[in-house]
């Protein structure tokens, strides 16, 4: 007789955890500052919305890089999970899950720095600004044309 497999759920990163978003904020500015970071700007808006920017310079340069946390577009969906959850404590929860994950990719893109496998204009380009939106939001209508049936058919007749 074979033996039935249990579902496994993956869990995301930091999930369960118990640091709240103040915690996290603080831990991301630590770290920029250690690493000589010293222009941050938190913005929170409705819906637990929160907007991070700094800047740092490099080569002569200032840059301003940018990053949204909007747990309503980034996370799981109210649905999914328990009714003895209210609907707010859940949008807490994925709002203290997103910047625990906010905190080490920041903390690992200055290592990155640090260690000098990449320059810092290359670790944060998707997310420098380039006017009002970041330079990912503005190739991403680029990368969609791309993968059109009509940029497909035209990169192939372009082929020698």
């Amino acid at each position: 007789m074979a033996k039935s497999k249990k579902t496994r759920t993956h869990k995301r990163p930091y999930e369960d955890t118990s640091v709240s978003v103040v915690k996290s904020r603080a831990d991301i500015d630590g770290v920029l500052h250690k690493h000589g970071v010293e222009n941050t700007q938190w913005t929170t808006g409705t819906g637990n919305i929160t907007l991070l920017r700094f800047i740092f310079e490099y080569e002569g340069a200032s840059y301003t890089v940018r990053y949204l946390v909007d747990p309503r577009r980034q996370g799981k969906k109210w649905e999914r999970f328990s009714t003895r959850m209210t609907e707010e404590r859940h949008w807490e929860k994925e709002a203290m899950m997103l910047h625990r994950v906010l905190h080490f990719a920041v903390k690992s893109n200055l290592e990155v720095i640090e260690s000098g496998l990449m320059d810092p204009v290359a670790v944060w380009l998707p997310q420098i600004e380039a006017g009002e939106r970041t330079v990912r939001e503005r190739i991403e209508a680029d990368i969609s044309a791309l993968n059109s049936p009509t940029a497909t058919l035209m990169l192939t007749e372009a082929k020698p």
